[in-house]
């Protein structure tokens, strides 16, 4: 089966404007789940508030940015920096929290996190 949808804005973390192109409400169509949001901004106040301390219970994330850095940590003590063209692979463990900062390169910021 193909199909075609549109993405849909929608607020994430502590108020990030993204677009989110899959999602939640897709979960029966993919298995075991996949999310795939676009947070590019040209307005730090879109982004600034950032993702802050969350959980993934177990999951694999992965995030590629374009513009911009996203500063991230985890309460293992765990921290780095994903600059624009560089991409983070994170096994997100069962009880583990982390929160993902972003940092603007000239008041720009943009990236794509997919979670499965």
């Amino acid at each position: 089966m193909v199909k075609t949808s549109r993405s849909r804005e929608t607020l994430e973390g502590a108020g990030v404007r993204l677009h989110r192109a899959f999602g939640y409400s897709e979960i029966p169509a993919f298995d075991p789940f996949l999310m795939l949001d676009d947070f590019r901004a040209d307005r730090p106040s879109d982004y600034l508030a950032g993702f802050p301390w969350h959980p993934h219970r177990g999951i694999e994330t992965v995030t590629y940015m374009l513009e911009g850095t996203v500063e991230h940590g985890d309460s293992m003590g765990h921290a780095g920096t994903v600059d624009a063209g560089c991409v983070q692979w994170m096994t997100a463990g069962s009880g583990i929290i982390h929160q993902e900062m972003p940092k603007p390169v000239n008041g720009r910021m943009g990236g794509v996190p997919a979670l499965g």
